[in-house]
């Protein structure tokens, strides 16, 4: 299974790296990340980490409030279309998203 680690995180400066500090002295890698403002002075921070329960762990131990979500990862052709084809696949199994992450994995230039 596949889980992203979400945290609260206050929408002031130096605050986003607390976080990233905190993951380089643990050397944890951040494959992707997430940062989203709310209304409020807080933001939420999602993040996916090739170990999320030692991730979710640390940042609870260090006074972050930060829970594990299981996710899905899918590839989606580079080509126009790839997204709305994956989307209708989703759509037929009555699959929500309600969060999004995505990045070009390889070179290449799109069709």
């Amino acid at each position: 299974m596949i889980y992203q680690v979400s945290t609260f995180l206050e929408n002031k400066p130096g605050y986003l790296r607390r976080i990233t500090s905190l993951f380089k002295r643990e050397k944890i890698n951040i494959r992707a990340m997430t940062l989203s403002a709310t209304n409020s002075s807080w933001g939420i921070l999602s993040l996916i980490v090739p170990d999320p329960e030692k991730a979710c762990k640390i940042l609870n131990d260090n006074g972050h409030s930060s829970v594990l979500r299981h996710i899905v990862a899918v590839k989606i052709d580079d080509q126009p279309g790839g997204l709305d084809s994956m989307l209708e696949k989703l759509e037929a199994l009555d699959i929500n998203i309600e969060n999004a992450y995505a990045r070009v994995v390889n070179n290449t230039k799109p069709t």
